[in-house]
């Protein structure tokens, strides 16, 4: 049977509670993304917002017109329950202090999200999240591979002061994975129900408007957090973390030596730990594109070496693979993973080997009946085309002997 829970939002901070799912298949979508282009809600009514399956009723209304969008930070108050009332998660208990999330950052489900980046400052909302709000984040004390994206974007629409509550479909909340809250079970494939009320958030600071010693700490703090979604598996979004991170310090800025120093040994970390997401997506093409770019900056570079190596062994480009862990054994002879790989990739030659010669035999005893074939046919052609001569010069030698 599918469940739902509800989270009950103020914001000035984002408040954000959850029921059950399991992770999504939306790891693509970046939270904040605009889910609302309806005419603004009244106190007490309700609808859906995007097509995530969350569904937001407005409690209280905001100030101005200001909603957040990632990465901003939102300071936000949050009480979370199952359909039966059950209080699964809040802020509000023993009087807490209102939480500070960062947005897309993971740091509360995803559903609770998208919900709070519809609120305005000061405005209330109770959120209904279905199982797809519990994603691959962490908040509210919950681990972070058990958090739901529905949260994290719903947050994204909200203004501040906003008071909303978003409804979360299981897809973007826990999935079919059932979740243990405090002494709460949410089972699987609940639909969540949230009541928001975003109290706060802050702009992050545009790019061009860094100086060279902000951009590199942006993209540090960037690549931390991609650290931490690899870690749980999460690999697209942790792929998205370094491109984020990159960006902040691309190879076309003007840097004094010292900081631009720094920035290589970021970016150098940024392609590597992206490459490695690709190698888990299955993205060999990329994968070796961005080892490339180490190798260029840094050729003895042993890890990206092993990790090009690994998807050329992937696409089956067994030579190039050889050359690049030959270098890499040459550089660091007592590298156990490249030893291994080598180990693979000598069997993996000496079955293709195998494959070859069968393929090139089949092929030559393919081409050897063939031309029997062939052979046999001139021959039944030849003793046909001379029985046929024959017949024609006894004809002819007839013809001859009547006319004398």
């Amino acid at each position: 049977m599918v469940r739902s829970s509800r989270i009950t939002c103020s914001s000035a901070a984002a408040v954000a509670m959850a029921g059950a799912g399991g992770s999504s298949s939306s790891d693509d979508d970046e939270a904040g993304e605009e889910i609302e282009s309806a005419p603004p809600l009244r106190v007490g009514e309700e609808r859906a917002i995007g097509s995530w399956g969350i569904r937001k009723r407005f409690l209280r209304a905001g100030q101005g017109w200001a909603t957040p969008v990632p990465p901003d930070e939102v300071s936000v108050h949050y009480v979370g329950t199952l359909p039966d009332d059950t209080v699964f998660a809040s802020t509000r208990d023993g009087g807490g202090e209102p939480r500070t999330i960062n947005l897309g950052s993971g740091d509360v489900i995803a559903g609770l999200e998208r919900g709070i980046c519809t609120m305005k400052k000061g405005e209330k909302a109770l959120f209904i999240l279905p199982p797809l709000a519990y994603e691959d984040s962490g908040a509210l004390g919950v681990p972070i591979e058990q958090v739901t994206v529905g949260l994290d974007r719903a947050v994204a629409t909200m203004v501040k002061g906003e008071l909303a509550e978003v409804t979360v479909k299981f897809e973007y909340g826990f999935g079919n994975t059932e979740v243990q809250r405090q002494s709460i079970t949410v089972p699987s494939c609940s639909t969540l129900i949230y009541e928001v009320e975003l109290i706060d958030f802050t702009k992050e600071k545009e790019s061009w408007a860094m100086s060279a010693h902000e951009k590199l700490e942006a993209a540090e703090k960037s690549k931390v957090a991609g650290n931490d979604l690899f870690k749980i598996g999460k690999f697209q979004r942790a792929a998205k973390k370094y491109n984020k991170a990159l960006n902040y310090i691309n190879e076309d800025g003007q840097f004094e030596d010292e900081v631009e120093k720094l920035m290589k040994t970021v970016r150098v970390s940024c392609w590597l730990n992206h490459a490695a997401c690709c190698l888990k997506l299955k993205d060999f093409a990329q994968a070796i594109s961005l080892c490339s770019k180490v190798l260029e900056t840094e050729p003895c570079n042993v890890k990206a070496l092993y990790r090009r190596a690994q998807a050329y062994v992937e696409s089956y480009d067994l030579e190039l693979a050889k050359t690049d862990l030959r270098k890499a054994l040459e550089l660091d002879p007592n590298n156990k993973e490249v030893k291994l790989l080598q180990a693979n990739l000598k069997k993996l030659q000496v079955e293709s080997n195998k494959r070859d010669a069968k393929l090139y035999a089949n092929m030559f005893d393919r081409i050897a009946k063939e031309s029997d074939a062939v052979s046999k046919k001139r021959k039944v052609e030849n003793a046909s085309h001379n029985e046929e001569a024959k017949s024609s010069d006894a004809e002819e030698a007839l013809e001859v002997v009547k006319e004398h």
